[in-house]
């Protein structure tokens, strides 16, 4: 079994990084979840905050244009 964590953000870069410390602080072994960010169009350097993270933390990021919270979620 696999676990995704889908988080949706927009101009939450504070929010989400406590967010993220949380989900990587997870004892569930790291091959058997992922998480997923969707970034909704952020000015806030959201993106870059995100391209900085190790990469091997199964983090995948996804950033749209802003088209709202509803749309980040479908994505």
């Amino acid at each position: 079994m696999k676990i995704s964590a889908i988080v949706t953000t927009f101009n939450r870069r504070a929010a989400l990084a406590r967010t993220l410390a949380t989900l990587f602080g997870q004892d569930f072994p790291a091959d058997r979840f992922e998480i997923v960010v969707v970034v909704d169009g952020s000015t806030d350097g959201t993106v870059e905050y995100l391209r900085g993270l190790e990469l091997s933390r199964n983090l995948r990021t996804i950033a749209q244009s802003n088209q709202g919270e509803a749309a980040a979620r479908t994505q």
